[in-house]
């Protein structure tokens, strides 16, 4: 989820809020409420954000994706597949 998206949903989610406390917000607090959250997650969704702050194991680069994703399938043979027991999907 991208920081304008984010902005948006926690922005109906305090208007709403703001509203039944009979306290409804102005443009400009609508303006200054986005951009707070929008400069917050899209600074926080950064790969060295993440990776400074151990939230993920390490940043790949672009030449070892191909590696790490065969590894990945490689592990995730190690299991039988069984019967799905899931639904039909419709589209």
């Amino acid at each position: 989820m991208s920081g304008r998206s984010a902005a948006g949903v926690l922005l109906s989610i305090e208007e709403r809020k703001r509203d039944r406390q009979k306290n409804p917000m102005s443009e400009a607090e609508k303006e200054a409420f986005s951009q707070e959250l929008i400069t917050k997650y899209d600074g926080e969704a950064h790969p060295f954000y993440c990776g400074g702050r151990l939230l993920n194991d390490r940043v790949l680069k672009f030449s070892e994706i191909r590696n790490w994703l065969a590894m990945a399938f490689e592990v995730s043979l190690f299991k039988p597949i069984g019967d799905p027991s899931f639904g039909n999907f419709r589209f």
